[in-house]
C-alpha cells in the first residue's frame, strides 16, 4: 500500500516538477502588447518540439512567422523576433510568460509591456454580431501620412484584409501569388 501511494503521489508531482523547470509549453498561446495608450494588442504564436528543439512560429491568420532565435536563462525567456527589430524580454510566471516586447529605434529604444498565456488559441474575445459591415475597398492613411488602399473581406465577426502602396502589395492570408513580396496581414 505504501508503494502504492509513493507511486501516485509521484504521478502527481510531475506536472509541478514540469512547472518549475521554465519550459514554454507546446501549444497556441494568446500574447498580448500594451500599447502607450494602455490598449492591448492581441496576437497568437505557437510552440512545437522538433527533435528536442523549441520551434515558435507568430500565427497571422494562415501565415506562420517561424522566430529562430529563443533563449531561456534561468526563469527568463529571450525572443529576439526577425521583424520589426525587436525582441522580447519575459519571465515565466507558472507556465505563462510577463515581461516586455522592447522595440528598437536608431534614436531610442520603446519598451511595451507584455504578457502570455500558454495553451490558450483564442486571439479576440467572441463579442455579439458586427454592427457593420466593412467589406471592400477603402482609403487608407497610414500615421506616416502615406495614403494607400486596403481591402477587407468579412466572415461575421472575422475580418480579414490588406494593404496596397506603391512599394508592394500586402495581401490576404492564403493568397499565393502576388507579383510584389507578399506580407499578410489579418485584423
Amino acid at each position: 500500500m505504501k508503494k502504492l501511494t509513493f507511486v501516485l503521489a509521484s504521478f502527481l508531482a510531475l506536472p509541478l516538477l514540469a512547472l518549475s523547470q521554465n519550459v514554454l509549453m507546446p501549444g497556441t498561446w494568446h500574447a498580448a502588447i500594451k500599447n502607450s495608450t494602455g490598449v492591448e494588442i492581441p496576437f497568437n504564436f505557437e510552440v512545437n518540439d522538433s527533435l528536442g528543439h523549441v520551434r515558435l512560429a507568430i500565427v497571422n491568420g494562415a501565415e506562420h512567422f517561424l522566430v529562430p532565435d529563443i533563449k531561456t536563462v534561468g526563469d527568463s525567456l529571450f525572443i529576439h523576433m526577425p521583424l520589426f527589430d525587436s525582441e522580447f524580454k519575459a519571465k515565466f510566471n507558472g507556465i505563462n510568460l510577463t515581461g516586455k516586447w522592447i522595440r528598437h529605434l536608431p534614436q531610442r529604444d520603446l519598451y511595451f509591456d507584455f504578457n502570455a498565456e500558454a495553451q490558450n488559441p483564442i486571439r479576440f474575445k467572441q463579442s455579439a454580431a458586427p454592427m457593420y459591415n466593412i467589406e471592400g475597398r477603402w482609403s487608407a492613411i497610414f500615421a506616416s501620412g502615406d495614403t494607400t488602399v486596403a481591402e477587407f473581406k468579412q466572415q461575421g465577426a472575422k475580418l480579414t484584409g490588406t494593404f496596397f502602396n506603391h512599394h508592394r502589395r500586402l495581401p490576404l492570408p492564403g493568397r499565393r501569388s502576388c507579383r510584389r513580396q507578399p506580407v499578410p496581414v489579418v485584423f
